[in-house]
């Protein structure tokens, strides 16, 4: 038990950072649309 606890919080903080670079990601590219439009 005291092995599988350690090994669950790494996978869920893995799946964590993928979202985040996810989200950044597409906030970095709906800025760039936009200093596109403003042109």
């Amino acid at each position: 038990m005291g092995v599988i606890i350690p090994i669950i919080i790494i996978i869920i903080n893995i799946y964590i950072k993928k979202f985040l670079m996810n989200d950044f990601g597409q906030g970095e590219m709906k800025l760039n649309d936009e200093e596109d439009k403003a042109k």
